[in-house]
């Protein structure tokens, strides 16, 4: 386990052991194909990639130095005391899901699942970016606030004190790291996910073959974010998880229209990296190399 003092450490927030199914068992076993655009927008294809080697931040959940008593040096305290918590637990019903079947699951491994589905949807870089952004000036805002209060319109020399040494980014970052974990296992969410209808879609053998990513969960079949009726991510290039609003119009035939479709809204919503277990070729019912050309976004494109 990583120090509080070491500086730089490899977050990753889509795992190892997840992308690892992808690797092509016919042409390389230590790797997959990954599709993402140079800063041209020409789309690339690099073979083999690692899962170490995607999906990954530095320091992406360290906690910063932010000048109060909080945090005094750099921490991984919540990379390894929640996130690799998180995916060990995960790695577990992972493979249940894909040698035994959604029926295998306990009450603690739907749980479980339910927890990690979430913290994929809101651990992103992107995700995190996002949140500090709009919380920036709230630092700014409370000490304004506690100086027109004060009668003085100053703060105490205490106050101040503090003030002086502290780091508003780190602050900002460090509250937004905390708030997110909190999020992530907010009991009423992960007790609707946890009741909803999972199933899975498995792929014969054959051309066709699930996509996956740095954003591997679909919303809404990519309609929208808010409210979740459903949720989608492919547990490996031939098998699919579904978990849906129990409802009568979540019928198989449409878990069969999403399962077609799943690739598409995944390459759609991809922030960089595009992971294939196979050379993209155009099939006789989806047409891969078309949906990459025109749906993977990343550099200029």
């Amino acid at each position: 386990m990583s120090g509080p003092d070491k500086t730089t450490e490899r977050h990753h927030f889509v795992p190892k052991f997840y992308l690892e199914k992808w690797y092509d068992p016919g042409q390389n076993q230590n790797g997959f194909w990954l599709y993402l655009r140079d800063k041209r927008g020409n789309l690339r294809i690099r073979r083999p990639q690692s899962a170490k080697s995607i999906g990954y931040e530095d320091n992406l959940y360290s906690l910063h130095p932010d000048g109060l008593t909080f945090h005094k040096s750099v921490s991984n305290e919540l990379e390894h005391g929640f996130f690799e918590l998180v995916d060990n637990a995960a790695s577990v019903v992972h493979e249940k899901l894909l040698n035994q079947g959604v029926t295998a699951l306990s009450a603690d491994d739907r749980i479980n699942w339910a927890i990690f589905v979430n913290s994929l949807i809101e651990r992103s870089p992107s995700r995190l970016r996002d949140i500090k952004s709009k919380a920036a000036g709230i630092p700014s805002k409370v000490i304004y606030e506690l100086e027109h209060r004060s009668p003085s319109g100053t703060l105490q020399p205490a106050m101040q004190a503090i003030v002086d040494r502290m780091d508003s980014t780190a602050v900002v970052h460090n509250t937004v790291l905390s708030a997110l974990v909190r999020y992530i296992v907010d009991e009423p969410f992960i007790r609707y996910v946890t009741e909803m209808q999972w199933l899975t879609i498995d792929i014969p053998k054959g051309q066709d073959h699930f996509l996956t990513g740095d954003t591997p969960v679909v919303i809404n079949a990519g309609d929208s974010t808010t409210p979740i009726y459903m949720l989608s991510i492919a547990i490996s290039p031939r098998r699919l998880l579904i978990m849906h609003k129990r409802s009568p119009e979540f019928d198989m035939q449409l878990c069969k229209k999403m399962a077609i479709c799943h690739s598409i809204m995944l390459t759609k919503q991809t922030e960089k990296h595009l992971v294939s277990s196979k050379k993209l070729t155009d099939s006789e019912y989806i047409k891969y190399n078309r949906i990459a050309e025109t749906m993977l976004r990343g550099g200029n494109a």
